[in-house]
C-alpha cells in the first residue's frame, strides 16, 4: 500500500486541531480543575458566597442584613432553578432523617402560629430576617448543596472553591483597609478597633471566615494564578480573623483543629491542620480581649440564664422565632441589667438555646440531633483525607461550634446549610429524587426568602430617608409608610416614637400614638415599641398639658414594668409621667429605681436633683434608652 502525503486541507485541519488543543491546555494551566458548573448554578454559588458577603445598601438605615439576605436568596434561587429544570433535586431517603425533618417542620410551624407575634415570626425582624420563611430557605439551601454534589460533584466542588476565593479575598481586603484607617461606613457601630469589614459586625466576619476560609484555601493546591489567589485569600482570612478579635471563633478553630489533628489520616494533612491552629493561636495571643474575658463570660451566662428561664416558661412550642426580645426582658434580673446594660436583646447568643426558645424543647432536641449528625459527617470528612471534604468538614464544624456561643446571620446561615448538603452528598447516606412538586417547593422557598428580604430592604431605605429628614411631619409620613408596608416590623414604630417625642403638632402626635399602638399589637411585650408609645403620650402632654396623656403614658409604662420589672428606661419614663401628674413621691420612687438599674445614665440622677431642689418649672430628662 502506497502512503500518500497529506493534502494541504488536511494539514491545515491538523494544525488547527493542534492549536485548539494547545489553547485548551494553556487555559487549564492555571488550575488542576477540568470541570466547572454551568453558568446558572455557578453564578448562584458566587452570589451566595461572594455576593452576599460584600453587598451592602448605602441608602438603607441598616443596609447589610436585608441586602445580604436578598443576594444570598437570589443566588440560591438560581441554583434551585437549574436543579429543578434538570429534575436533579434529591433529599436523604433514610426513614429517620425524613421523620425528623417532618416532625421539626410541624413543630416549627406550630410554634410560629402560636407564638407571640405571627407575622414577625413568619417573616422575621428587620435586623435579623430569620423567621420561618428563612428556615424554609435554609432547607432549600441544604437540598441544593446535596443535589449539586450528587449531580456534578467535581464541578460543584470547583465552583464552590472559586466563589470562596473571591468572597474571602473581598472581605479580607476590606478588613485590611479598615486596619490601616480607611473608613468603610462611618455610621456603623464602633467595635473599639475590631475589624467588621463588609459584614458590619466582627462576630459575623469571624463566622464567615471560619466557615468559608478553609474552602478558599484549597485553591493553593491549584496552578498558576489560582495558587496565588488561594494563598492571598488564606493570608487575608488569618489576618482578619485575628483582627476581628472574636474569641468564640478562635476557640472554635482551636478545638476543631485539635480534634481534626487527632483523626486525620495523613501526615501532610496533620501538618496543615497544625499550621492553621497555630496561626489562630498566634493571632489570639496578640489580642487584649482576653483581659475582659471574665466579665464577658458573666454577661453571656446572664443571657443564657434568661434564655433557659424563657424556655421553661413555654417548653413545648416556645415563643416563636424572632421573639426573644420579648422573652428576655421578662426573665433578666436587676444585677444583670446593672452590670451589662440593656433589658432588650434580640438573640439568646447561643444557637441551640435560641432555637429552643423559639420552637420549644422537643424541636431543640431534634435540632441537637442534627448538630450531632453534622459533627459525625465532619469527623468522617476529615478521616477521608480528601482535601475538599476536609475543608468543608472543618469549616462546617468550626461555624457550628462558634454559634453555640454567638448568634447567626441569615446569609452565612444559608451557606452553612448548603455546605452541610455537600457533606451529606459525600457520605454514604442514600438519596431519593424529589418529584416535580417537591422541586417547585424548594424553588419557591428560595424565591419567597428573596422577596421577603427585598421587601425589608425597601422599608429600610424608607426608614433611612425618614431618619435623615429635618421635618418631623415628613419623617412621620415616611415612617408611617414603612409601618403600613410591614406593620410587624418594630423599627419603624421605635423611630416613630423618637421623632414624635420632639414634635409640636398635636394632630401628628395623636395620629402617631394610634399607629404605634397598632404596631404594639404585632409586637406584644416588645420593650422598645412600648417605650415609643410612652414617649408619644408624654410629648402629647407636654404640648397640650392634658393630664389624660400623662395618665396614659403612666399606664403604658406600668404595663411594660409589670412584664419587665428590670427595665430601667421604663421606670425613668414612668417617673416623668408621675411628675407631670403631680405625684412626686411616685416620681421619686421610679427615678431612684431607674438610677439603680441604669448606673451610667445621667438622666435619673438629674431628675432627682430637680426634685430635691423643688424646681417645678423644669422638665425632667427622659432620653435614656
Amino acid at each position: 500500500m502506497t502512503l500518500r502525503a497529506p493534502s494541504s486541507a488536511s494539514a491545515s485541519r491538523t494544525r488547527l486541531s493542534a492549536a485548539l488543543q494547545g489553547a485548551l491546555r494553556a487555559s487549564r494551566r492555571g488550575s488542576t480543575v477540568r470541570e466547572r458548573l454551568p453558568a446558572l448554578p455557578a453564578a448562584g454559588l458566587m452570589l451566595m458566597l461572594a455576593g452576599a458577603a460584600v453587598v451592602w445598601d448605602p441608602l438603607g438605615f441598616n443596609g447589610y442584613t436585608a441586602a445580604k439576605a436578598a443576594t444570598a436568596a437570589a443566588g440560591l434561587a438560581l441554583v434551585a432553578l437549574w436543579l429543578a429544570r434538570r429534575g436533579a433535586f434529591v433529599l436523604p431517603a433514610r426513614a429517620w432523617p425524613v421523620a425528623a425533618v417532618a416532625a421539626s417542620a410541624v413543630l416549627m410551624a406550630a410554634a410560629t402560629i402560636a407564638g407571640d407575634s405571627l407575622w414577625r415570626s413568619l417573616l422575621g425582624a428587620p435586623s435579623r430576617l430569620e423567621g420561618l420563611v428563612a428556615w424554609a430557605g435554609f432547607a432549600a439551601a441544604f437540598a441544593a448543596g446535596l443535589s449539586l454534589m450528587r449531580a456534578r460533584r467535581d464541578a460543584a466542588a470547583a465552583s464552590l472553591v472559586d466563589a470562596a476565593v473571591v468572597a474571602v479575598t473581598a472581605v479580607g481586603a476590606v478588613g485590611v483597609l479598615e486596619l490601616v484607617g480607611v473608613e468603610f461606613d462611618a455610621d456603623l457601630i464602633d467595635y473599639r478597633g475590631r475589624v467588621r469589614s463588609t459584614l458590619a459586625n466582627p462576630a459575623v466576619v469571624s463566622g464567615f471566615l471560619i466557615l468559608v476560609g478553609p474552602v478558599a484555601a484549597l485553591a493553593v493546591g491549584r496552578r498558576g494564578l489560582w495558587r496565588w489567589a488561594g494563598a492571598a485569600a488564606t493570608v487575608l482570612a488569618v489576618v482578619n480573623l485575628a483582627a476581628a478579635q472574636t474569641r468564640a471563633a478562635w476557640l472554635a478553630v482551636i478545638v476543631v483543629c485539635a480534634a481534626a489533628w487527632l483523626i486525620a489520616s495523613t501526615g501532610r494533612l496533620r501538618m496543615l491542620i497544625v499550621a492553621a491552629g497555630l496561626a489562630v493561636v498566634a493571632g489570639a495571643a496578640l489580642s487584649g480581649r482576653w483581659q475582659q474575658l471574665g466579665h464577658d463570660l458573666r454577661g453571656r451566662a446572664a443571657i443564657w440564664e434568661a434564655a433557659v428561664a424563657s424556655i421553661a416558661e413555654r417548653p413545648f412550642l416556645g415563643h416563636g422565632p424572632e421573639t426573644f426580645t420579648m422573652a428576655y426582658g421578662r426573665h433578666v434580673d436587676d444585677e444583670a441589667v446593672r452590670e451589662f446594660g440593656s433589658a432588650a436583646l434580640d438573640s439568646a447568643h447561643s444557637d441551640l438555646l435560641d432555637f429552643a426558645s423559639s420552637f420549644g424543647v422537643i424541636a431543640a432536641v431534634l435540632y441537637l440531633g442534627v448538630l450531632v449528625w453534622v459533627a459525625t459527617l465532619a469527623w468522617r470528612a476529615v478521616r477521608s483525607g480528601d482535601p475538599f471534604r476536609v475543608a468543608v468538614g472543618v469549616g462546617v464544624a468550626c461555624y457550628a461550634l462558634m454559634q453555640q456561643a454567638f448568634f447567626a446571620h441569615v446569609s452565612t446561615e444559608a451557606v452553612w446549610w448548603l455546605m452541610i448538603g455537600f457533606l451529606v452528598a459525600d457520605s454514604d447516606t442514600p438519596a431519593r429524587r424529589l418529584p416535580r412538586i417537591g422541586a417547585a417547593l424548594m424553588l419557591s422557598a428560595a424565591s419567597v426568602m428573596a422577596v421577603n428580604a427585598l421587601s425589608s430592604a425597601r422599608n429600610d431605605r424608607i426608614i433611612e430617608t425618614a431618619v435623615a429628614s429635618a421635618s418631623e411631619t415628613e419623617a412621620y409620613e415616611l415612617l408611617e409608610q414603612a409601618a403600613s408596608h410591614r406593620p410587624f416590623d418594630d423599627l419603624s414604630h421605635i423611630l416613630m416614637g423618637d421623632r414624635l417625642s420632639r414634635a409640636s403638632d398635636i394632630g401628628l402626635i395623636t395620629e402617631g400614638i394610634e399607629r404605634i399602638r397598632g404596631g404594639l399589637e404585632h409586637n406584644r411585650g416588645h420593650p422598645l415599641v412600648a417605650l415609643a408609645l410612652v414617649d408619644a403620650h408624654n410629648q402629647a402632654h407636654r404640648v397640650t398639658s392634658d393630664a389624660g396623656h400623662a395618665e396614659r403614658a403612666r399606664r403604658a409604662a406600668s404595663e411594660l414594668i409589670a412584664l419587665q420589672p428590670s427595665n430601667g428606661v421604663a421606670h425613668l419614663k414612668r417617673g416623668n409621667a408621675n411628675w407631670y401628674l403631680g405625684d412626686l413621691d411616685a416620681a421619686r420612687s421610679d427615678w431612684e429605681r431607674a438610677a439603680y438599674l441604669l448606673p451610667e445614665a445621667p438622666e435619673p440622677v438629674e431628675n432627682l436633683t430637680i426634685l430635691d431642689a423643688g424646681t417645678t418649672h423644669t422638665d425632667p430628662a427622659s432620653s435614656a434608652n
